[in-house]
């Protein structure tokens, strides 16, 4: 068996006790993103993804196309989120 990193494992765990996980979506360098980020750990969050905004997410739908095209507007990159 391949070795499980503890975020892996941990939630894995839950999973498999049939409990559902609340992973949510923050785009990053949007105004207000790492207070987004805070009120979601505090909240109960198992994991929280945060997107690097890029200029063409046409994948991601309307909504995230949006909220990375106004990070990207106002200046945000890889580095400033990292």
């Amino acid at each position: 068996m391949r070795h499980l990193g503890k975020l892996e494992a941990s939630l894995r765990a839950k999973r498999d006790a049939g409990r559902k996980l609340l992973v949510p979506y923050v785009t990053g360098g949007l105004t207000g993103w790492e207070d987004a980020i805070r009120v979601c750990a505090a909240n109960g969050a198992d994991a929280i993804e945060i997107g690097l905004p890029f200029s063409d997410p046409a994948m991601d739908g309307p909504v995230i196309q949006q909220a990375s095209q106004k990070a990207l507007d106002d200046g945000a990159t890889p580095v400033s989120i990292l």
